[in-house]
């Protein structure tokens, strides 16, 4: 079981030996869960709060005000910047003097299967890139929705080949390496310096993609809508639409799929999480009715005019000019997939430089 415990604010001149960073919004059905599981083992979690519309806000103050170590800030960019603000809470944290850090979602929990979380972390070679593999949890048809213990809801699990990253500050500082969109993988100027890339062994990531029966209504509605839309395949092929949307109906069209079982998290007790809705039904109008515009214009913007023509080459603007280089230089050379690491592992060439998928470790 992970270990769960509240980790108060350190004292002055306290190291912090792990941070987490998240960008969320609209997230009041499990962020407080999602920082309460966090500083069970973290020391400090770095927030950016993206145009949440709910009561996410309002939770976390709450938690901080127990005293727990937040460091909350807030955007209002459009679209969906996760990229650029994750990169902006990773600096913050490493200047704050931050060790390791880890990337994550409000829907995602890291798990031992081993012992302490905490010590299997701080174990691990800094000058090594980590990844762990998601835990995908979904309910049932036998599910008990209305389990006093949120992670008892779920019943049935899918392993992903995919999964999240986490790293040391030096790793991050000492190479021309950014981290991705969707947090899954550190991307590198120059191949000559990418680093051994591994599995943190004994180490699960629990992802809950529909954490309330009304999401995943919701989030099979969104998935319906976008994938009505010419020019669908070239959007989720681009990465800008989160595969387990379109996983999640195929999962459960395939019940051989999952394996049964919960996760392996302790019952954690939350304050200030409510129903803000009455039924499910009322979820999903709600949530459609402020998400279906936003969800149109993200796709049309970020989907059907970015990835056509010259239009992405504009992004590397924001990796700087020696990612510009390796850029250019790989469209040039056709580097695609004809490099490996001095570490043997196999390259791949992208936006902003070379990485290592998780398929290839």
């Amino acid at each position: 079981m992970t270990e769960v415990s509240k980790r108060k604010s350190p004292s002055a001149g306290q190291q912090c030996r792990i941070a987490a960073v998240a960008m969320v919004k609209n997230e009041e059905d499990i962020i407080e869960l999602f920082i309460r599981h966090t500083l069970s083992f973290c020391d400090r979690l770095y927030i950016c709060n993206h145009n949440s519309a709910d009561r996410t806000v309002e939770i976390i103050h709450a938690l901080a005000g127990e005293g727990f170590d937040i460091r909350l800030t807030h955007s209002t960019a459009a679209g969906y910047p996760q990229e650029q603000i994750t990169h902006g809470l990773i600096t913050h944290a490493i200047a704050e003097g931050a060790e390791w850090i880890l990337p994550l979602d409000a829907d995602e929990f890291p798990v031992s299967e081993t012992g302490s979380l905490r010590d299997a972390i701080l174990s691990l070679d800094p000058a090594v890139e980590w990844r762990y593999a998601w835990r995908n949890y979904f309910f049932s048809s036998e599910a008990k929705l209305k389990d006093k213990n949120f992670f008892k809801r779920f019943d049935i699990y899918g392993d992903s080949m995919f999964g999240k990253c986490l790293f040391h500050s030096k790793l991050y500082s000492s190479h021309y390496c950014r981290i991705t969109k969707g947090n899954h993988f550190l991307k590198y100027a120059g191949r000559r310096s990418i680093p051994q890339v591994n599995l943190v062994p004994g180490v699960k990531l629990a992802h809950f993609p529909a954490p309330t029966f009304g999401k995943l209504v919701w989030k099979n509605i969104n998935f319906g809508i976008i994938a009505s839309n010419r020019g669908f395949d070239e959007i989720a092929q681009s990465g800008w639409m989160h595969l387990d949307v379109k996983n999640i109906s195929e999962l459960y069209a395939s019940g051989s799929k999952f394996s049964k079982g919960s996760p392996r998290i302790a019952p954690i007790t939350t304050k200030y999480t409510t129903r803000r809705f009455a039924s499910d039904e009322r979820y999903v109008i709600a949530q459609l009715a402020g998400s279906y515009r936003e969800y149109h214009e993200r796709a049309t913007r970020a989907g059907f005019n970015r990835f056509r023509g010259l239009d992405k080459y504009r992004e590397l603007l924001r990796y700087g000019f020696v990612a510009t280089l390796s850029t250019i230089w790989n469209v040039l050379t056709r580097a695609g997939r004809k490099h490996k690491s001095a570490h043997g592992q196999q390259l791949t060439s992208g936006m902003g430089g070379f990485y290592i998928n998780f398929t290839d470790i």
